[in-house]
């Protein structure tokens, strides 16, 4: 299991946003990095936590391995983007930002947190 918050921070834009903006790969960087700091656990503590991520019970917190060019290439940005989340801001995206979906399945939760679009997520 990968245990480093750098790679964890890269399997979220991975396996969640690798076909978005690169505004919404580091909002969604940044929504688990406001789990982990909400609830005072490491972040990938965080990240395996029951029902955080769907994918997580599927493919567990492992390295993917990337089949084909268009895969490789969005593994290696996500590895890239997760060095520079922590020094981006992402206009809207604040603390309070704990959930994020697909823009179709529209607000989940209950938040006081304003709802933010980019791309095809949206982020409350």
């Amino acid at each position: 299991m990968v245990k480093t918050a750098l790679l964890c921070y890269a399997l979220v834009s991975y396996r969640e946003a690798r076909a978005e903006l690169l505004a919404a790969q580091i909002a969604a960087m940044k929504v688990l990095h406001n789990r982990a700091t909400l609830h005072h656990k490491p972040t990938c503590e965080e990240l395996v936590k029951h029902n955080q991520f769907a994918w997580v019970k599927k493919y567990g917190a492992v390295i993917p391995k990337p089949i084909g060019k268009s895969d490789i290439d969005a593994w290696e940005q996500s590895k890239r983007t997760a060095k520079a989340m922590r020094l981006i801001d992402v206009k809207g995206i604040t603390p309070s930002h704990v959930f994020f979906n697909h823009v179709s399945m529209g607000k989940r939760y209950k938040t006081k947190t304003k709802p933010v679009v980019i791309g095809k997520l949206i982020f409350y």
